[in-house]
């Protein structure tokens, strides 16, 4: 996180916000849809404040929302709102086996599939998912 926030401020690249959140442990009173399952460092715990980080921006503000982590659909939800008409979501290795759940939110969206090899892994091929918003 800390590279990547000295690379961008030393590129002047200030258009942009980077954000980083952590996870606590769930409890009885946390919604399943904040429970992470798929990524054996995030199981059972807590991410909500993760996947509602955007929440705490207007709706159509985005440009582009790119999704790479844990609960990639719940994220996707929250993000739907906050992308302007024109605008896109990047859904990152969108193969995982719940990361399209909420896809269906974004029917009336221009979808492409991409697909190339996941760096560091040079012989697996990965899909990238890009919407573009009405």
């Amino acid at each position: 996180y800390d590279l990547i926030s000295q690379l961008l401020e030393k590129n002047n690249l200030l258009n942009c916000e980077y954000l980083f959140k952590t996870y606590r442990e769930s409890n009885s009173d946390t919604p399943e849809d904040y429970i992470s399952d798929s990524r054996r460092h995030y199981q059972g715990f807590d991410i909500g404040e993760y996947c509602r980080a955007i929440d705490s921006y207007p709706n159509d503000f985005f440009d582009l929302v790119v999704i790479d982590g844990a609960l990639r659909h719940t994220c996707m939800k929250h993000a739907i709102p906050k992308v302007r008409s024109g605008g896109y979501i990047l859904l990152d290795d969108s193969n995982g086996p719940t990361y399209l759940k909420n896809a269906g939110l974004l029917k009336e969206w221009k979808r492409q599939d991409f697909f190339g090899p996941k760096p560091a892994y040079t012989k697996i091929l990965s899909p990238t998912t890009i919407w573009q918003k009405p």
